[in-house]
């Protein structure tokens, strides 16, 4: 489990986070790809996606990245929104 930044305290990546992770690391896309693809800062995209920040707009973008890049009919990620 991450740590969230400067609390020391484990912070558990969410669950809509997981399968995208999953398959970035399956297809070698860096979190700087996705970040540059929808127009958010690598460090911002990491931080939604590790649970250490919540953007409810930045979840949405990313999902929808996902379905378009992998899934085009998965419906697990969009129900955690």
């Amino acid at each position: 489990m991450p740590r969230h930044k400067g609390s020391g305290r484990r912070v558990e990546i969410p669950a809509w986070a997981r399968p995208i992770r999953h398959d970035m690391l399956d297809a070698n896309i860096t979190i700087t790809t996705l970040a540059s693809e929808i127009g958010y800062s690598r460090p911002y995209i990491a931080d939604v996606m590790n649970g250490t920040r919540i953007s409810p707009e930045a979840q949405e973008k990313i999902i929808l990245w996902h379905e378009k890049n992998f899934r085009q009919s998965d419906s697990n990620t969009k129900e955690a929104i």
